[in-house]
Protein backbone atom coordinates (compact mmCIF):
# COMPACT_ATOMS: atom_id res chain seq x y z
CA UNK A 1 0.00 0.00 0.00
CA UNK A 2 1.23 3.91 -1.27
CA UNK A 3 0.16 6.57 1.18
CA UNK A 4 1.01 9.85 2.57
CA UNK A 5 0.72 12.24 5.35
CA UNK A 6 1.34 15.81 5.02
CA UNK A 7 3.90 16.62 7.44
CA UNK A 8 2.83 20.61 8.77
CA UNK A 9 4.48 21.17 11.72
CA UNK A 10 8.78 20.91 12.47
CA UNK A 11 9.37 19.63 8.90
CA UNK A 12 7.29 21.02 6.05
CA UNK A 13 6.37 18.40 3.47
CA UNK A 14 5.00 15.06 2.80
CA UNK A 15 5.97 11.64 4.18
CA UNK A 16 5.87 9.30 1.25
CA UNK A 17 5.00 5.88 2.77
CA UNK A 18 4.95 1.46 1.27
CA UNK A 19 3.90 -0.84 4.06
CA UNK A 20 2.99 -4.81 2.73
CA UNK A 21 1.28 -7.27 4.48
CA UNK A 22 3.38 -10.55 6.04
CA UNK A 23 2.39 -13.93 6.10
CA UNK A 24 1.16 -13.57 9.59
CA UNK A 25 -1.37 -10.13 8.44
CA UNK A 26 1.03 -8.28 9.81
CA UNK A 27 1.90 -4.48 8.38
CA UNK A 28 5.60 -4.35 7.57
CA UNK A 29 6.79 -0.97 6.69
CA UNK A 30 8.84 -1.37 3.69
CA UNK A 31 10.32 2.74 2.62
CA UNK A 32 9.54 6.43 3.45
CA UNK A 33 10.95 8.87 2.41
CA UNK A 34 9.93 12.91 2.47
CA UNK A 35 9.36 15.59 -0.22
CA UNK A 36 8.23 18.64 -1.17
CA UNK A 37 4.86 17.66 -2.14
CA UNK A 38 2.61 14.78 -3.75
CA UNK A 39 3.69 16.06 -7.07
CA UNK A 40 4.55 13.95 -10.34
CA UNK A 41 8.09 14.44 -10.03
CA UNK A 42 8.35 13.90 -6.46
CA UNK A 43 6.42 10.69 -6.90
CA UNK A 44 8.38 9.69 -9.83
CA UNK A 45 11.73 10.15 -7.67
CA UNK A 46 10.67 7.80 -5.06
CA UNK A 47 9.28 4.87 -7.21
CA UNK A 48 12.56 4.77 -9.10
CA UNK A 49 14.38 4.85 -5.75
CA UNK A 50 12.11 2.05 -4.12
CA UNK A 51 12.60 0.00 -7.38
CA UNK A 52 16.63 0.03 -7.06
CA UNK A 53 15.56 -1.44 -3.40
CA UNK A 54 13.06 -3.95 -4.30
CA UNK A 55 13.39 -4.53 -8.12
CA UNK A 56 10.68 -5.09 -10.36
CA UNK A 57 8.53 -8.42 -9.79
CA UNK A 58 5.64 -8.95 -11.78
CA UNK A 59 4.16 -10.56 -8.10
CA UNK A 60 3.76 -6.98 -7.29
CA UNK A 61 0.40 -5.25 -6.28
CA UNK A 62 0.48 -1.68 -5.32
CA UNK A 63 -2.81 -0.27 -3.49
CA UNK A 64 -2.92 3.64 -3.65
CA UNK A 65 -5.85 6.34 -3.74
CA UNK A 66 -6.83 7.77 -7.15
CA UNK A 67 -4.23 10.44 -7.48
CA UNK A 68 -3.00 10.73 -11.26
CA UNK A 69 0.84 11.43 -10.33
CA UNK A 70 1.23 7.80 -8.36
CA UNK A 71 -0.45 5.72 -11.06
CA UNK A 72 1.75 6.97 -13.79
CA UNK A 73 4.65 6.54 -11.70
CA UNK A 74 4.22 2.92 -10.72
CA UNK A 75 3.66 2.43 -14.40
CA UNK A 76 6.31 3.68 -15.42
CA UNK A 77 8.57 2.12 -12.88
CA UNK A 78 7.07 -0.93 -12.32
CA UNK A 79 5.49 -1.95 -15.65
CA UNK A 80 5.21 -5.61 -14.35
CA UNK A 81 3.29 -4.90 -11.56
CA UNK A 82 -0.72 -4.97 -10.53
CA UNK A 83 -2.05 -1.80 -9.51
CA UNK A 84 -5.24 -1.16 -8.21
Amino acid sequence: MIDVAHLKVLYKGTNLVVVAMDGNNQIVPIAFGICKGETGPCWSWWMSVLKECIGDNPNLLFISDRNVAIALAEEKEFPLAFHA
